[in-house]
């Protein structure tokens, strides 16, 4: 960063817009594209922006570069891509640390054999000669193109509830920290923080419509939120201890929270009213889902059991036993027939809900299994676990596909209406975004 430390302001505000400047003379013209290849792999030009900027603009420079109008040759291309995974999934640690960035790209890129990366690190290696530093000697870190897009920091405590809006842009997550955040799916950016609630966030579901999230909390509310502009537009209450989880019907008219109380409760979310109170389950309720129709509900609780329950008439069809541990959360299938249990009997269970059959058991996990959700094909399973892995289940035979890694127990996950984007959090405060591949 030797080179660009005495630059006047101006010269300074330059070489920071200078990839948007080569991005545009090379849509023009075509004749600034190599230039601009060359700043986006040299190490100098990355360091001064990581460290006078946030990463995220860094990022943004190579979507410049990456765009169809830009006619980049296709080895270039993929090295660009390439850094830009690799400073995407360090984001959250050079944001507090841009002085670990060499670090950071040694450690996720030295494995791919391509001239310009090569290069790059090996002007890094260079610049840092005359400081002490620990250059890794083998990739140590998690390297671009894997299942891993990036991880978030931002929340104080346990990340509990995830929840993506319908059109797969934003992803809102609950905390222990009491806060509610917002964030750009794409980028990774945190869009707003939600705060209002007095004690730990225990669940989030967002309308169809991507504009309304409701919370969920152990201060014993629930709470109505504009997604648009962050602001609290009711509070829900009626239930006389800690909620543990929230669910939306489809046409956005009806909300169900599940309660430490032993009760669900219905709610017309348009007027914040009590509809009824569903009575059965005789243990905390952990977890609850609306089938699409939005005639029935699915809950499970501490009480080792899933019910069913009729949601015009208030009450209960079935009971679904099989599971010698809390069920802790559940997920519904696309077209409604079948439901998925997670328990701390550390398996799944796959249910015909309109029967009350089990159909099976899943049995992979060595803890217990917190979270399960369920992708909108209805092919995959996707369950987490506090044995910090993050399993993927072929629906229909019960087999386990593939498993992924994680640096903490996990509460929550959800999927994207794409069904191969997987946003995960736990104990670990970080939230993971994921892409399945190869399905």
């Amino acid at each position: 960063m030797d080179e660009f430390d005495n630059l006047l302001p101006e010269d300074a505000e330059y070489l920071l817009n200078l990839p948007f400047h080569l991005a545009e003379a090379s849509k023009e013209e075509g004749e600034m594209v190599d230039e601009l290849s060359v700043l986006l792999t040299d190490y100098e030009f990355i360091e001064y922006k990581t460290f006078k900027r946030l990463p995220q603009e860094l990022i943004n420079d190579y979507d410049l570069a990456l765009h169809s109008d830009i006619q980049i040759h296709q080895q270039t291309k993929q090295s660009l891509k390439l850094i830009q995974s690799a400073i995407k999934l360090a984001a959250n640690v050079l944001s507090d640390n841009p002085i670990l960035l060499a670090g950071q790209l040694w450690g996720r890129l030295q494995s791919f054999q391509k001239p310009e990366i090569q290069a790059m690190l090996t002007q890094a290696q260079q610049q840092l000669q005359e400081y002490i530093w620990l250059r890794p000697l083998k990739s140590n870190l998690t390297p671009p193109e894997g299942a891993l897009l990036s991880t978030l920091t931002g929340h104080k405590d346990w990340v509990k509830a995830v929840a993506i809006t319908p059109d797969g842009k934003i992803a809102v997550s609950g905390s222990h920290d009491c806060t509610l955040k917002v964030w750009d799916l794409y980028s990774g950016i945190e869009i707003l923080t939600l705060r209002g609630h007095r004690a730990w966030i225990q669940g989030v579901a967002i309308t169809s419509d991507g504009k309304i999230a409701v919370s969920a909390s152990i201060d014993g509310t629930l709470k109505v939120w504009d997604l648009r502009n962050g602001t609290e537009l009711r509070t829900l209450i009626g239930h006389t201890s800690a909620v543990s989880a929230v669910t939306i019907s489809l046409d956005g008219q009806l909300a169900v929270s599940a309660s430490e109380d032993k009760t669900l409760k219905v709610w017309d979310l348009h007027s914040g009213n009590e509809v009824c109170t569903l009575i059965g389950h005789t243990g905390a309720v952990n977890a609850v889902v609306i089938n699409p129709n939005g005639q029935l509900a699915v809950s499970c609780a501490c009480d080792k059991t899933l019910r069913v329950w009729d949601l015009h008439s208030g009450t209960e069809l079935r009971t679904l036993k099989g599971h010698t541990d809390f069920v802790n959360a559940v997920a519904i299938t696309p077209d409604g027939k079948l439901a998925v249990s997670a328990s701390s009997d550390n398996t799944l269970k796959v249910w015909d809900i309109n029967i009350g059959t089990e159909l099976h058991t899943l049995i992979g996990h060595y803890y217990w299994v917190w979270t399960v959700a369920i992708t909108l094909d209805g092919r995959f399973i996707v369950s987490g676990s506090w044995d910090q892995t993050l399993k993927v289940w072929d629906l229909e035979s019960g087999e386990e596909i593939t498993t992924f890694n994680c640096e903490g127990e996990l509460n929550t996950c959800a999927i994207s209406p794409d069904g191969v984007t997987i946003v995960a959090a736990g104990r670990s405060n970080r939230i993971h975004f994921l892409r399945l591949e190869g399905i």
